[in-house]
């Protein structure tokens, strides 16, 4: 994915990769070193949550949810609920935190597309996407 990040981005897209990887990639060091790996893997449990942010928080601004599928938000939901479920059956601390972020942040995407009666496959935005799509070519011509 980096390279293919890099080659997209250029050289200029280098530098914001590594401070990505370097900023973000060490947020659980400091938590391991003090408290350990239970709180090690708390850090990344959270580090969970604030991954899923972004998109929550662009699902709940925007009126425009045509690329957002609920198939996937319901899959991540799903993959959420197994791993809050097993940490709870195992008591692993970390595990309960991410798997209940988890299935926070899938909840309200889920609820915002239900909320909305959002429909991506129906006539009217089939056609108005296919519209949209004529236009451009168009213009490319």
């Amino acid at each position: 994915m980096a390279v293919i990040f890099v080659r997209t981005g250029g050289r200029t897209s280098r530098r914001g990769l590594l401070l990505g990887a370097v900023g973000l990639g060490m947020i659980p060091l400091p938590f391991l070193v003090v408290g350990g790996w239970e709180m090690a893997g708390l850090a990344v449990g959270l580090c969970y949550g604030l991954q899923l942010l972004p998109a929550v928080v662009a699902v709940l601004r925007t009126r425009e949810l045509g690329g957002v599928s609920a198939a996937t938000w319901l899959i991540a939901w799903t993959e959420s609920m197994l791993w809050l479920v097993y940490g709870l059956g195992v008591t692993d601390p970390a595990l309960i935190v991410a798997g209940t972020i988890g299935v926070a942040m899938s909840t309200l995407i889920v609820v915002r597309l239900a909320v909305t009666d959002h429909r991506p496959f129906d006539a009217l935005s089939r056609a108005a996407s296919a519209a949209r799509w004529r236009k451009a070519q168009a213009s490319l011509s």
